[in-house]
C-alpha cells in the first residue's frame, strides 16, 4: 500500500507481476496493487502468465491489463517483432480461459500445500536455520546467516555465495543466493518438484548444515 501511495504521489508507473496470484498457501489471499488502492489504476499495468497457474512453463504465453492506450502501444510494438507466442500456446490459453472450472489450480495448490508441510517440518529441524513464512508460490526462503564464519571440513563459510556452492557440490541441491533478491543472508529453493525429491534434497541439506560448525 505504501509503495502504491508513493507511486501515485510521484506519478510513477507500476508494473505488477501476478504470475503467482493463483498459488496461495495457508489460507492466504492474493491482492494486487489496484485492489489495494484503486486510484493507482490509471498508471498500473498488471501482467500475468499461464506458466505457473496452469503448469506450462516454457510455453511463453501470458497477458496484460492496463490503460487502453498503453495496451495499444504494446500491441503495436509486439506486432513488429519476431518474438511471439506460437499458435499452439495461444489455442491452449484460449481453451483454458473458456473452460477452466477451478479444479486444476485447486488440485495443484493441494499438492503444493502437502509438500510445503513436509518441507517445513524438515527445515524446522535444521540447526541455526530459520524460514520466512511461505504464503504463496512454491518457494522457501531460508535464513542461513548463522552459518557464516563457521567451517565445513576446514573450509570457512564466508558468505551466502560460498554456502550455495557447498550446497550444490556437497548436498547436490541447487539453490538461489539471496543476493539475487537483495538479501545476502538467505537462500531460495523451490518445492515444485516431486515430493520424494523435496524430502531427499532437504535431508541432504540438513546433513550438510549439521556439519558446518
Amino acid at each position: 500500500m505504501r509503495i502504491a501511495e508513493l507511486a501515485l504521489k510521484r506519478k510513477i508507473w507500476i508494473v505488477f507481476d501476478e504470475c503467482y496470484s493463483e498459488l496461495v498457501r495457508n489460507g492466504a489471499r492474493h491482492l494486487n496493487v489496484v485492489q489495494l488502492l484503486g486510484s493507482v489504476k490509471e498508471q498500473t499495468i498488471l501482467v500475468n502468465s499461464f506458466s505457473k497457474s496452469y503448469g506450462v512453463t516454457g510455453w511463453r504465453i501470458g497477458y496484460a491489463y492496463g490503460p487502453k492506450e498503453v495496451i495499444a502501444a504494446m500491441e503495436n510494438l509486439q506486432g513488429h517483432t519476431t518474438s511471439n507466442p506460437c499458435s499452439i500456446s495461444q489455442y491452449a490459453a484460449h481453451w483454458a480461459l473458456q473452460n477452466d472450472d477451478g479444479n486444476f489450480i485447486a488440485g495443484a495448490n493441494a499438492v503444493l500445500e502437502e509438500r510445503l508441510q513436509l518441507a517445513s517440518r524438515i527445515v524446522n529441524s535444521m540447526k541455526e536455520i530459520s524460514c520466512a513464512p511461505a504464503e504463496g508460490a512454491f518457494y522457501l526462503f531460508l535464513n542461513v546467516d548463522k552459518k557464516f564464519g563457521k567451517a565445513y571440513r576446514g573450509r570457512k563459510v564466508e558468505n551466502v555465495g560460498m554456502l550455495c556452492e557447498l550446497i550444490l557440490s556437497e548436498a547436490k541441491v541447487a539453490v538461489v543466493s539471496g543476493d539475487a533478491f537483495g538479501d545476502p543472508t538467505g537462500v531460495r529453493l523451490s518445492y515444485a518438484i516431486g515430493t520424494k525429491q523435496v524430502e531427499d534434497g532437504l535431508l541432504r541439506m540438513k546433513q550438510l548444515f549439521d556439519a558446518i560448525i
